[in-house]
């Protein structure tokens, strides 16, 4: 083997090395990243499980609020028609 050709396998071979490296960083950090973002929808998911009670829990007290509310109106109109008079 030729010293030119020497040169050029320890060259290939270091950066070959260098770039497992860094692949392998790369890899350990995407695994990082995709189990951050794996919390963050779990995380998600619970808000919008407890949004969703909290709509479905409006939702079932919108009637009667409403009907409530209509006889407090009509109470308060009957008043203030007796007090004109």
């Amino acid at each position: 083997m030729n010293t030119a050709e020497q040169i050029l396998v320890i060259m290939l071979s270091a950066f070959l090395a260098l770039f497992i490296g860094m692949s392998i960083a790369l890899v350990a950090s995407l695994l990082k990243l995709s189990k951050k973002m794996n919390e963050i929808a779990d995380k998600a998911h619970e808000i919008v499980d407890k949004v969703e009670n909290v709509s479905d829990m409006f939702k079932k007290t919108a009637g009667p609020l409403a009907f409530g509310k209509f006889f407090v109106n009509m109470a308060e109109a009957v008043a203030k028609h007796k007090r004109e008079k």
